[in-house]
């Protein structure tokens, strides 16, 4: 019996692991993806039976209509494959398909079944994981802390500081497993407000993703974590759907098939952004046995063009529901792009160090068919992340570019969630520093998050606002004057609390004339609030007011501000 090695390259220091397997024979099983010949019955369900609220209020801000690819799988054509003897594990809307463990001695017999279409194996993609550092100490000197670097590269310092964090807009991960996740500190701000709104394990088929590979949770942490004064993610503010889609049973490298399954699950969610760190690139030499009983050894360059792999398929797939999906491109060096990151509608991820330059280990496009790869580029070499024991650490690979990506397009969009998923692409696109002159080590560059702001939005950002939260005990309020709205920012490092907001005027002799008054929920971070004179205050005349906040039931406030309202 010939064996098969199947290797997994972590960064530099360069480290090679390797398990070897008892190759296929005729009656040994592998996983098959079995294609059905349409959707039968299922096709009389209504959009609102087959797909959550919010997935429906996503595709409706976008104008995307519900379509065949959303219906799910004919049961009675499930059916017919388990009696035939074979266990479905899991199952794919979009390409109306399953996947089963079949030998290829039962491949006929699979193809026979009237219901189905075509028989293909299930191909195997890795896990980029990362170089790790020595756990480094904290430090308590600057609010975003470790971080300020890799987020101010991209601007993010500036959009946190405005209350862009994320708020309101849902990422899903998928990754190997998010060990501690559910314990870790610098969480805990995401549980207490109840922002990990899904978990699901695609391997063991189970909700518990907490017990699983590190490489997830240390990914969340550059998406999300939070320490005060010493550490800041990408989109503390989000909300996240976390799964896990490979096992690392076999030594970091996953099937495609539980990664479809993610991401049509974090589609029904009404997931906003998918953020994966993970691909299949060449050079694994893992034998694949195809239906006919031919083998090959390793896809090859040629099949990286944006439409072969399903893993690619589902991804665009995935973008054309409305979401934005992004990628790592691979920590393959000049040794090409991974799939996914190969997709026309996926944006994939480079890796600079601290100083702007393309990492040696970040992968170079471009594509078989001759498109730029990578799409974009972050912080992605010696990058500050969060251990499983809750201690800062540092690490490199686009691993680690890929959550700042994804934490980045968020916070942009919570500015306009109307946009569309690749109109918000294409702004990213448009505000990086070489969108002129794109090549295919940093794509079309660094984005900046002033000016996609600026390109989303039609207006600047004001740097006095930040000012102005600086020194007023974190708080700003703005525009001032301001005519049909306000907004107010809270800058918190305590957990969640509740303050009071009066907006008041006197007349001459002292005497209150118009009052307005509202109670709201402050969380760790920066907090941002528009009060609308239609809404809030309507009938207000022109005017100088006075802002004061407190917290609720005290009666001194500890910011106020004169406000001038003038219609």
């Amino acid at each position: 019996m010939r064996n098969k090695t199947i290797q997994l390259l972590l960064l530099l220091p360069l480290l090679t692991l390797s398990l070897t397997v008892a190759a296929q024979n005729g009656s040994a099983k592998q996983k098959y993806w079995i294609f059905l010949k349409d959707k039968g019955i299922s096709l009389k369900q209504s959009p609102q039976q087959i797909l959550s609220p919010q997935a429906l209020a996503r595709r409706a801000r976008q104008g995307i209509t519900v379509d065949y690819r959303d219906y799910p799988l004919d049961p009675a054509y499930l059916r017919q494959i388990q009696d035939a003897g074979f266990q479905i594990e899991n199952r794919s809307r979009w390409f109306n398909a399953v996947t089963v463990r079949a030998s290829r001695n039962e491949i006929a017999q699979l193809r026979a079944l009237p219901v189905v279409r075509k028989v293909t194996p299930v191909n195997q993609f890795k896990v980029e994981k990362p170089n790790l550092e020595p756990e480094p100490v904290l430090k308590t000197d600057y609010d975003a802390g470790y971080t300020d670097r890799q987020l101010n590269m991209v601007d993010l310092d500036v959009l946190h500081k405005y209350g862009y964090t994320g708020k309101g807009m849902t990422i899903c991960v998928l990754d190997n497993g998010f060990r501690n996740v559910n314990v870790n500190a610098c969480f805990q701000h995401l549980r207490d407000e109840n922002r990990i709104l899904a978990t699901y394990d695609f391997v063991h088929h189970e909700v518990d993703v907490y017990n699983g590979g590190n490489h997830g949770a240390f990914v969340l942490s550059i998406l999300s974590g939070f320490i005060p004064h010493n550490y800041t993610g990408a989109a503390p503010g989000a909300n996240f759907i976390l799964f896990q889609t490979e096992d690392d049973n076999f030594e970091g490298h996953i099937e495609e098939d539980n990664w479809v399954a993610g991401a049509e699950l974090a589609d029904s969610l009404g997931a906003d952004v998918l953020s994966t760190s993970l691909g299949y690139s060449t050079g694994i030499q893992d034998t694949i046995y195809l239906p006919n009983g031919d083998t090959i050894v390793d896809w090859e360059f040629k099949h990286l063009d944006g439409n072969t792999t399903i893993i690619t398929r589902g991804a665009d797939l995935a973008a054309s529901r409305g979401m934005l999906v992004v990628n790592s491109a691979g920590n393959n060096g000049f040794n090409h792009i991974n799939a996914p990151a190969d997709g026309d509608s996926v944006l994939a991820v480079g890796a600079v160090d601290s100083l702007e330059v393309i990492a040696g280990f970040s992968s170079r496009g471009p594509t078989f068919d001759g498109r730029i790869k990578p799409d974009l580029s972050a912080m992605g070499a010696l990058d500050y992340y969060i251990s499983t024991t809750g201690n800062i650490s540092k690490g490199s690979g686009t691993s680690f570019s890929c959550p700042i990506m994804a934490g980045l397009a968020a916070c942009l969009w919570q500015s306009d969630p109307t946009v569309k998923s690749m109109e918000l692409f294409q702004y990213m696109k448009e505000s990086a520093d070489r969108f002129e002159n794109p090549d295919n080590d940093y794509g079309w560059g660094i984005p900046k998050g002033i000016k996609a702001f600026k390109l989303m939005n039609g207006v600047e950002l004001d740097e006095e606002v930040i000012v102005d939260l600086t020194i007023n005990e974190g708080m700003a309020a703005f525009p001032n004057p301001f005519s049909e709205y306000f907004d107010l920012l809270i800058d918190s490092e305590d957990t969640l609390y509740q303050v009071e907001v009066e907006l008041t005027a006197v007349d001459p002799a002292g005497r209150q004339t118009y009052k307005f008054h509202q109670t709201i929920n402050v969380r760790p971070l920066v907090n941002r609030y528009r009060f609308t004179r239609e809404e809030y205050f309507p009938g207000f005349p022109n005017g100088i007011y006075t802002l004061t906040i407190r917290r609720e039931g005290e009666k001194k406030g500890f910011f106020t501000r004169k406000m001038v309202l003038d219609k």
